[in-house]
């Protein structure tokens, strides 16, 4: 609401100032009012730079500046609201009295808002640009400051899956592991922990013998595996009759040639004494038998 150097409008603005001040200063505001609102128009001012005058005495600007230079962005304040703090700093200074309420330059209203800002925000708004008004800064430190928010949000969820990734891997390791111990319904999913192989599991593997189907375990089975151990003596006894046989066999083989080779050791042994007998003995010898053959022979 704008207001004029008209009693209506000083009368409006009175009441609205009545409104907002408590206790002492709402009393001696009423006061001021009341004795001056005969003698000038403007009372309202009056009364308002009278209240001024006793909160804010000589050297009020001085700590209004040291406030701006001391106000700082924080973590959990964002841009607007400290541009909001900034703001209800500066515009007091123009109602100080005692000489006091000359406007601040701009060169220092800019410094000391970008002072109040994060280091690093203030790397990257140095390096955009070096000439900026108080409205632009807030603009271009509230997009520094939606853009740092994005960066966050996409560093926590790659935090997040790269955190999730060993866990996948280790639930999936889990549940390898755990394959051989489960009993599917469907066959394409069962497995053997036995013979490690799939489409069976461990009660119907016949290689494993806990298991249900292990043959000898198998009543169906039992006589065919009767048959197969008799099976495998008889053809053991088989072989074993025919290795005896082929032993025999070659026994005799070696009994002939042996009787052989001393027939022959024996004839040449003979031959061998034969000639080597002396003649003179080989004579008398003939005579010997002639003799005898005649004694043998009949007598005329």
């Amino acid at each position: 609401m704008g207001y004029t150097l008209e009693q209506g409008d000083q009368w409006a603005l009175a009441e609205d100032l009545q409104v907002l001040l408590f206790d002492e200063d709402l009393r001696f505001f009423n006061d001021v009012f009341r004795e001056e609102a005969e003698f000038r128009p403007n009372i309202t001012v009056v009364a308002l730079s009278q209240l001024t005058v006793r909160h804010c005495p000589p050297g009020t600007r001085g700590v209004l500046m040291e406030e701006l230079i001391q106000l700082k962005k924080t973590m959990s304040k964002s841009v607007r609201d400290y541009s909001r703090e900034f703001r209800t700093l500066l515009r007091m200074i123009p109602f100080l009295e005692h000489g006091e309420n000359e406007a601040v330059p701009e060169a220092d209203v800019v410094r000391m808002y970008r002072m109040g800002m994060p280091i690093n925000w203030q790397v990257e708004f140095h390096r955009i640009s070096r000439g900026w008004d108080l409205p632009s800064m807030e603009d271009q430190f509230e997009l520094i400051e939606r853009n740092e928010k994005e960066s966050e949000l996409l560093r926590g969820n790659r935090n997040r899956s790269t955190q999730q990734q060993p866990q996948q891997r280790s639930n999936a390791k889990k549940g390898n592991d755990q394959r051989p111990k489960n009993d599917n319904q469907g066959r394409a999913n069962k497995y053997c922990g036995y013979c490690k192989r799939n489409k069976h599991n461990n009660s119907e593997c016949f290689r494993d013998p806990s298991s249900p189907a292990y043959p000898p375990h198998n009543s169906g089975g039992q006589q065919s595996h009767r048959q197969h151990q008799q099976a495998q003596a008889f053809n053991g006894n088989r072989r074993a009759n025919n290795s005896m046989a082929a032993m025999q066999e070659q026994m005799e083989e070696m009994a002939a040639m042996m009787r052989t080779l001393k027939k022959r050791q024996d004839d040449d042994y003979a031959a061998t004494q034969f000639y080597e007998t002396p003649r003179h003995h080989s004579m008398a010898s003939m005579d010997d038998m002639a003799a005898m053959t005649i004694e043998g022979a009949p007598r005329m």
